[in-house]
């Protein structure tokens, strides 16, 4: 039973963390990024900011629907605020409809 749970709570654990509408999920380090934020352009309109709290603190990022909900438009993401030390590759993309975008969350020296 305890091998179970263990099993169970890694799961649990590694899964991606959802913002607001699931349109945008947090997943955990990558390569040189401390975390991903992972954005799904799905059908329908959706303007917001969503804000994903990371080990390092809040990041908010602004989902713009563009023309409507039609298959030829790209909506924006925006990086509108990421904590001290924290920086974002890319801070904004055009994602086609149907598409997924990455935002690379790295820790920021300076200079």
């Amino acid at each position: 039973m305890t091998r179970f749970l263990v099993l169970v709570l890694a799961a649990v654990c590694a899964a991606p963390v959802l913002a607001g509408n699931g349109r945008m999920s947090l997943n955990g380090p990558e390569g040189p990024c401390f975390a991903v934020v992972v954005v799904v352009n799905r059908y329908g309109v959706y303007n917001a900011d969503e804000t994903l709290e990371t080990d390092h603190g809040a990041v908010v990022v602004n989902y713009d629907t563009i023309g409507g909900h039609n298959a030829i438009d790209a909506d924006l993401v925006k990086v509108v605020s990421l904590p001290d030390g924290v920086t974002a590759d890319p801070m904004e993309m055009a994602l086609p409809d149907g598409e997924t975008g990455r935002i690379c969350l790295l820790e920021w020296l300076g200079g």
